[in-house]
Order: structure tokens, then C-alpha cells, then sequence
């Protein structure tokens, strides 16, 4: 009988994912079959959103697990699986958008000799407090603890819905609300104290 709410996506077992990272690390096809069966329409999402054309992004997934083949020998579960495979996308993504505004540049260099339009440059004074700032910025996202640090990150780094995040980290969505805005509240309030002390 069909009580008219929405099923759950079963949560799966980090567990298994430990295991399937492990297996697959020592050379079994099967296992690796399985990370990228479980992960391919994450991974996919991810390069979609950011490329916004179906073709390189589906170029930019095959590109993803060949990367997430190669590292995982390296991969020490210091995070789910599945995080560390979206942080992997979430890379290879930038990695892309940097060589295309890199391209881009080179196409408007022309254009912006011919305008001779000054581009400002910051004092060096500027640089440096905005380099201090990124890098406690940084500290302090780092000092949080993992629970709080990890649906932050592809949440606020990664660009990822929350429904996407409590896929990647076996979670309830309502569980990666509250931590990401525990986590935001925690930066916050350590700002607050690093501005003031």
C-alpha cells in the first residue's frame, strides 16, 4: 500500500565503499565496476552543471574516473569515498574552466590593445591582507571538524545541492542543512574572534 511519501534513496555503507575502494586499488575490475556504477550520475552531475554542454561533460566523467582509477591506491578514507570522487570532479571542472578563460583571455587580448582601456591593479597592501584573509580563512576551515568541514566544502567549493552532498556522504538532507550552517555559524563566530583579539 503506497503511503504517498517520497522513498529514500537507501543510505549506502561506508563499509562497502572502504571495501570497493580497496579492492578495486589492487586491480579488481569488478570492484572498480562498481565505484563508477554507484558514482557515475553523481560525477556526471557535477561536469554537467559546470560545463553545461552533455557531450564534455559526459568527456569530463570518463576523464574523472580515470583520475579516481590512478588515485586509488592513494586514497587513505580520510573522507567517504564518495566525497573524495566529488572533489576529484570538482577539480578537474575548475581545471577546465581555468584553461577556458585562459583561451578566452588569449581571444580578448587583441580587443583589450586595441581599447587600451588601465586596468587598476591593487596596492600591495591590499594583496596582502587579502592573501592573509584567504589564508585564515583557509586555517580556519580546516580546524573544523571533519563532520561539520566535508558538506561545507561541496557545499560552498564543490557547488553541490544539498540533496547531492547527502548522496555523496550517505547522509539525510536535513542532516547536511543543519551542518553546513553549523559550520558556517562556527567560521563566523571564529572571524569574529580573530578580527577581534
Amino acid at each position: 500500500m503506497a503511503s504517498g511519501l517520497p522513498r529514500r534513496r537507501p543510505v549506502q555503507d561506508p563499509f562497502d565503499d572502504v571495501r570497493l575502494a580497496r579492492d578495486a586499488a589492487a586491480g579488481d575490475a569488478a570492484a572498480f565496476r562498481g565505484i563508477v556504477e554507484r558514482y557515475h550520475r553523481m560525477v556526471y552531475g557535477i561536469c554537467h552543471r559546470r560545463v553545461d554542454d552533455p557531450e564534455r561533460a559526459m568527456e569530463l566523467t570518463q576523464e574523472v574516473f580515470l583520475r579516481v582509477h590512478c588515485g586509488l591506491p592513494g586514497f587513505q578514507g580520510e573522507c567517504s569515498l564518495g566525497a573524495w570522487i566529488a572533489r576529484i570532479a570538482i577539480h578537474r571542472c575548475q581545471d577546465e574552466w581555468r584553461s577556458a578563460a585562459r583561451r578566452l583571455r588569449r581571444l580578448l587580448r587583441p580587443i583589450e590593445a586595441a581599447l587600451a582601456l588601465p586596468m587598476p591593479e591593487p596596492t600591495p597592501d591590499l594583496r596582502l591582507v587579502a592573501r592573509q584573509r584567504d589564508e585564515l580563512v583557509h586555517r580556519l576551515i580546516g580546524e573544523l571538524p571533519k563532520a561539520l568541514r566535508e558538506p561545507f566544502l561541496l557545499r560552498h567549493e564543490g557547488n553541490l545541492e544539498y540533496a547531492e552532498i547527502a548522496a555523496v556522504l550517505s547522509l539525510r538532507e536535513g542532516a547536511v542543512r543543519m551542518r553546513v550552517c553549523r559550520a558556517r555559524e562556527c567560521l563566523l563566530r571564529r572571524l569574529a574572534e580573530e578580527d577581534g583579539g
